[in-house]
């Protein structure tokens, strides 16, 4: 079934400001990685119009929306704030510029989406953070996102604009399904599109006590090129990394990826059974493998691991949507739950602490019947294929925790510290 999508279009916000906030370093926002913090999850994307000019897009659920009847209708009305604050960097204490705008939205019980735009005001920093508030007024529930701008390079990711051909509406997803035709949009009207296939990445993180790591080499598999009359169709159905150039000369592009038809979510057999891995060793993984009914084997290892049917069934629950939410945060080039950051989600769950500087967070986990801390440090790794992939700080140290991780879940518990 489509999505029934609501287009509007906002005028520039309409309050700014320059004033003074505290370090955004010395906050937490932990609950930009937690689902069950608040009641509303939009996306946001930002696309460079031309060089002056950029959008912040943003995309809506209207059913997290609380709508109210009016004294003076029978109509049920939502309202949605939305506010914006530029500061240089994450270090950074002035806010350069913000602005708040009001969404006032009527229910249309036929729509169950609605994405809309405003116009980022012009400042002379070619680099900054954007902080994003999106709060439901009626409810009181609010959404924080914080967005890396980059305006140094036409062909920094930002420049691309990729809408679905059936109604020129912005996908705000990194990846896509087969059958999906799109329409790619430059902010420098190119010649040419130049597109590059690379084979998915399907290599699992190492542990995070592990002495050394490898790196990814792209496999490239076909270069192609198209030419560029205000926008280029796409349409490609093989499974893999396009990577999107104005230059090929220039190893800047924009990302967009194809992990197959039920991703971000996982429901087959074999999906589930892939994401064992990171409670087994090795040798109960291969064991694992030789039950040849992967349903089976997925089942076997939660009955046998958990006490009871009711907890066995609980278990799976909080450790696949751990999987699910690894993808829709963490996905880069590869699928968010085979990376640094899904891994010890996934396995630790959502951090209660999260500090964010620039290139790099700290996720803070505390158990405070032992008075334990341990800290993951995550450093961006800067690369032409992905804006989003950040390496884990791997210590011996950490051996133990994960060993202990592990042996919950395996005692049939969700491992989740005590704050």
């Amino acid at each position: 079934m489509k999505t029934k999508i609501f287009f509007v279009l906002l005028i520039t916000a309409i309050i700014g400001c320059i004033t003074v906030s505290p370090e955004v370093t010395e906050k937490n926002v932990a609950p930009i990685y937690n689902p069950g913090s608040t009641t509303i999850h939009p996306k946001l994307l930002v696309f460079h119009k031309d060089t002056i000019s950029s959008l912040l897009y943003i995309y809506l659920y209207t059913p997290e929306l609380l709508f109210l009847q009016t004294s003076t209708s029978t109509t049920y009305v939502s309202k949605v704030r939305i506010y914006y604050k530029i500061i240089e960097s994450y270090a950074s204490e002035q806010i350069i510029d913000s602005a708040t705008t009001y969404i006032n939205l009527k229910k249309n019980e036929s729509q169950s989406s609605l994405v809309t735009f405003i116009k980022l005001k012009n400042n002379n920093l070619q680099k900054y953070i954007l902080q994003v508030l999106i709060k439901d007024e009626y409810r009181k529930k609010s959404n924080i996102a914080f967005i890396e701008v980059d305006k140094t390079k036409n062909t920094e990711y930002q420049n691309f604009l990729i809408s679905y051909e059936e109604n020129l509406v912005p996908t705000f997803n990194n990846y896509f399904y087969t059958d999906s035709r799109f329409v790619i949009q430059n902010s420098q009207t190119p010649t040419n599109l130049y597109i590059t296939r690379y084979e998915l990445d399907t290599t699992l993180p190492m542990p995070p006590f592990a002495t050394k790591i490898d790196f990814k080499n792209f496999i490239k598999d076909t270069t192609w090129k198209l030419e560029y009359n205000n926008n280029v169709a796409f349409d490609k159905n093989q499974k893999g990394i396009y990577f999107f150039q104005t230059d090929s000369a220039i190893k800047k592009g924009k990302t967009f990826t194809n992990f197959g038809e039920d991703f971000p979510n996982y429901k087959t057999a074999d999906r589930l059974f892939e994401g064992l891995v990171y409670l087994v060793s090795s040798a109960e993984y291969d064991s694992l493998k030789k039950i040849g009914n992967k349903k089976m084997a997925v089942d076997n290892f939660w009955l046998n691991i958990a006490p009871d049917m009711t907890q066995a069934k609980e278990m799976i629950r909080i450790y696949y949507s751990r999987m699910v939410y690894s993808n829709i945060y963490f996905t880069s080039y590869k699928e968010g739950w085979k990376t640094d950051m899904g891994m010890i989600y996934m396995v630790f769950g959502p951090p209660k602490i999260v500090h964010k500087k620039d290139g790099y967070e700290r996720w803070t986990y505390s158990d405070t019947r032992s008075i334990k801390v341990v800290n993951f440090d995550f450093y961006k790794n800067y690369n032409s294929i992905s804006e989003n992939e950040y390496i884990l700080k791997r210590d011996v140290s950490y051996k133990n925790y994960w060993q202990n991780a592990i042996k919950t879940w395996k005692n049939g518990k969700i491992f989740s510290l005590d704050y």
